[in-house]
């Protein structure tokens, strides 16, 4: 499964992208000028719908990987007017020691691949995408890397659009100097999960979408399963969801200033 590899590190391109409002009518109709959609699917299982689906809460971590591995996917813009391929994208693999581990640029349909040597030890580390016009971007995964991917998306957004999303959700854009955080909320099946409570410490401005928009009053993970944590002094961070009275497993990233840092939070 590919939580076994470098789960739902995509984040942002399907289950967290942020899109136009599609074809819905009543979605444009109750979107505000110009806003910023997230793409609500697919959707959530409710509680009980899915028996199992968080089964391997408390699975141990891989302790052996292939050698080599490829982490790969594609690099695309988000904005209001959808998502497009962006060729020229330096996508990095580092060590959390920030040690560069293997490297690779975006084609013309945005494919990256980036293969390196494991020796056999699942590799702990993060993915950097960078372009000029876009925010840099920083992928966390959840579990150590242990066997080849291509769902590692480079999700790239310019700074107008990172504005735009904190206004619909905290009233203003982002503070500068600060980070910013996406999670993603998923269960062992890699769907994600609906009424979960995201923290962190240190503590963060946290919003989450209502009706496919980043809302100021959602308590709780919509059908996507996305939560934004605003305003985080930058260095380490833990994160951290809770659904239904569970604790699911915490991690942390590192919250650089002024760029987008995504992850995921599974059981």
């Amino acid at each position: 499964m590919l939580r076994r590899g470098i789960p739902g590190i995509a984040l942002l391109s399907a289950a967290c992208a942020v899109a136009a409002c599609g074809d819905d009518p009543a979605a444009i109709d109750a979107a505000p000028a110009d806003a910023v959609a997230i793409d609500a699917e697919p959707d959530a299982f409710v509680p009980d719908a899915m028996p199992g689906r968080f089964d391997c809460l408390g699975e141990a971590l891989p302790t052996t990987a292939d050698d080599p591995i490829d982490v790969g996917g594609v690099a695309s813009e988000i904005s209001a007017g959808g998502e497009e391929p962006v060729e020229g994208v330096a996508i990095t693999l580092f060590s959390l020691a920030d040690a560069e581990l293997g490297a690779a640029t975006s084609d013309a349909t945005g494919t990256y691949s980036v293969q390196v040597a494991t020796g056999g030890t699942p590799i702990t580390g993060y993915l950097h995408a960078t372009q000029k016009g876009f925010l840099d971007t920083y992928l966390y995964p959840p579990r150590p890397l242990a066997a080849s991917t291509t769902a590692a998306a480079a999700t790239m957004i310019t700074s107008g659009t990172f504005d735009l999303l904190g206004s619909l959700a905290l009233g203003d854009a982002p503070a500068d100097g600060m980070g910013h955080v996406v999670v993603v909320v998923v269960d062992c099946n890699d769907d994600p999960v609906q009424g979960a409570v995201v923290t962190s410490s240190p503590a963060g401005t946290v919003r989450y979408n209502a009706g496919g928009f980043p809302s100021d009053t959602a308590t709780a993970t919509g059908a996507d399963g996305i939560a934004y944590v605003f305003n985080l002094t930058p260095g380490t961070v833990s994160v951290d969801a809770s659904f239904d009275g569970t604790s699911l497993r915490e991690h942390d990233v590192t919250a650089r200033a002024d760029v987008l840092t995504t992850t995921i939070v599974g059981p």
